[in-house]
């Protein structure tokens, strides 16, 4: 993309990714709850989960048709939206709207898939769903990579990329209907049982929507707070480039996931401790490495990559690497509060850090690097102190008695990662000193 469109639609095209996560943390909200509320309730009563499945598609369904309708009516009332979002309304850009409506579509399909796909998790079958999430990914690159080449226009990619996405979802959810079939969906009975569940998870949206914002959202916030079109560029490259390993412990835990929910509800703790020993002590070190071996090749992959469109910056670079090993931490104790619906929990956690993280905005003053340094901050805060203090005291309360010092032990690999990444960062900001 950046090859044929340049870093200025780039950056376009990764703000409406960012809004769309943004626009999408409700039905993504609800949907994590029932994925939840089924699994936990799988071991005690299949009968009653398959309820929750039912009432909670039910639900999806005519709730993500009006979030379509909403987006759309929105756009065509108030075209005001588009500079809100994009910082223009001028020529080329006026279709933008149009593309995040495409998208908003797409991934509400894709959500109600990826609910009906709790029929297979709970079972067992969570790699069932992973086949398909590689399946859809190579398919997306494939597509979208041969179409740049032909040199379409960015409204035909982003318009075909939606297309794939919910003709892959609409495939899926045909195949889970033949081999898992949900009674009674849309009746009366079902839906007010899933608008009820939709009222039972408030918190779940809060912190989902703090959550998306401190994550996925960050781009539209460097929009907001009119941070040039290089910077986003940069910012989404980057975060790209870090976010590998994070993207390799989510795959983990959202495979260990079932087998988490089975634990906790059976009060399993010596199997629960020795699954998150496993994260920790096991996996950690591991993506640490990688981190610490891959130093030398950050900038020429980057280079490689952008092909010199966007400036490289090494203090940018190391600094958000340090923010992806923190969260590399703090992800181990989410996974368990999320994955058994702890609403309040995450809630107070999301909505702290990113009230740090707004203040890091308003502090950086569009400067990339004081950004970088807020951003850091507020995942050290979060996940080295916050996250540990407050599943150990959810954990102790729901009578799971797990050690603390086990927690304090895993976070060795990281804080020597850490530390090599901060000598290195001392070593490039010397040398640039030195003009070398």
């Amino acid at each position: 993309m950046l090859s044929h469109w340049g870093a200025e639609l780039f950056s376009f095209w990764a703000i409406i990714l960012s809004a769309r996560a943004i626009i999408l943390f409700l039905s993504d909200g609800y949907v994590r709850y029932i994925l939840n509320q089924y699994n936990l309730s799988f071991h005690q009563s299949q009968s009653e989960a398959a309820g929750v499945l039912s009432a909670g598609i039910s639900f999806l369904l005519l709730f993500s048709l009006g979030i379509c309708l909403l987006l759309g009516f929105v756009f065509m009332l108030w075209p005001g939206t588009s500079f809100f979002l994009f910082g223009t309304q001028e020529g080329l850009f006026t279709y933008l709207p149009l593309c995040l409506v495409g998208y908003i579509v797409a991934a509400s399909v894709q959500n109600g898939q990826r609910l009906y796909s709790g029929a297979k998790e709970a079972r067992g079958l969570v790699w069932h769903n992973m086949v398909f999430e590689v399946v859809l990914i190579f398919l997306e690159i494939t597509v979208l990579s041969w179409l740049l080449l032909q040199g379409s226009s960015f409204a035909v990619v982003l318009y075909a990329d939606s297309a794939i996405i919910a003709a892959m979802a609409i495939f899926y959810l045909v195949h889970l209907f033949v081999h898992y079939p949900v009674s009674a969906v849309f009746t009366g009975k079902n839906i007010r049982l899933g608008a009820m569940c939709f009222g039972k998870a408030t918190q779940l949206y809060a912190s989902n929507f703090f959550e998306k914002l401190s994550t996925d959202g960050l781009v539209l916030l460097l929009s907001f707070f009119r941070f040039d079109k290089a910077a986003i560029a940069l910012f989404a490259t980057v975060r790209t480039i870090v976010n590998t390993p994070l993207l390799a412990q989510n795959l983990l835990l959202n495979t260990y996931t079932p087998e988490m929910q089975k634990n906790f509800s059976l009060s399993d703790t010596e199997a629960l401790e020795k699954l998150l020993n496993f994260i920790r002590l096991r996996v950690a070190p591991i993506l640490c490495l990688g981190i610490v071996l891959f130093l030398p090749l950050y900038e020429p992959i980057f280079k490689y990559w952008t092909h010199d469109k966007i400036e490289y910056s090494s203090v940018f670079m190391i600094l958000m690497l340090m923010m992806a090993v923190f969260n590399l931490y703090g992800l181990s104790f989410a996974f368990v509060l999320k994955g058994v619906n702890a609403l309040s929990q995450m809630f107070r956690v999301m909505l702290f850090k990113c009230l740090i993280l707004l203040v890091g905005f308003v502090w950086a003053r569009q400067n990339m690097v004081h950004l970088a340094w807020a951003l850091l901050a507020a995942e050290l805060l979060s996940s080295l102190v916050i996250l540990p203090l407050v599943s150990y005291a959810y954990w102790h309360k729901e009578g799971l008695l797990i050690k603390p010092k086990n927690a304090w032990f895993g976070f060795i690999p990281y804080f020597l990662t850490v530390l090599v990444l901060g000598f290195y960062l001392l070593f490039v900001t010397s040398l640039d000193s030195l003009n070398l």
